[in-house]
């Protein structure tokens, strides 16, 4: 048996960066005034020997759900790319028919995407229908919209 070194690179602890801009409590707002339930979101700096990355660190209901890679160019497109992820990933199935719903196509969930600037909720059935991200108050929540017969229970 030889005896062999394993080389690794020391590792070097670097300040993290700044946390990039993203407006995260329009999204918790959003979510909070259509479906009375809560979301938090909070960015973590993840460290790495050759660097690190911002996530996002997601919380529903009081449950830690996991986190998402933060990316893109500028705030707005953070929190589009950002709604986006989180919807797919845990919100559309968190409210049972997709979050959040558009007023006009209530069995129709709205995507989230960038529009002059602005972080948007597009609806998919007529990009007409939108609403920027942290202004769905007063719109209905997403959730069952199976139509029940009366007098039966779900």
């Amino acid at each position: 048996m030889t005896d062999r070194a394993i080389a690794r690179a020391p590792y070097v602890n670097v300040p993290w960066p700044s946390p990039p801009e993203v407006g995260l409590v329009r999204l918790e707002v959003d979510f909070f005034t259509t479906t009375g339930r809560s979301l938090h979101l909070e960015l973590r700096w993840e460290n790495y020997p050759q660097g690190g990355s911002w996530l996002c660190a997601v919380t529903l209901d009081g449950k830690e759900s996991g986190s998402v890679n933060v990316s893109g160019a500028g705030p707005e497109e953070r929190l589009a790319a950002l709604a986006d992820r989180i919807c797919e990933q845990w919100l559309h199935e968190a409210v049972w028919g997709g979050w959040p719903l558009c007023t006009r196509h209530p069995s129709r969930p709205m995507w989230a995407k960038v529009d002059a600037g602005m972080a948007c909720w597009f609806c998919e059935a007529d990009p007409a229908d939108r609403a920027r991200i942290g202004e769905l108050a007063g719109r209905p929540a997403g959730g069952d919209n199976r139509r029940r017969k009366p007098g039966r229970r779900r």
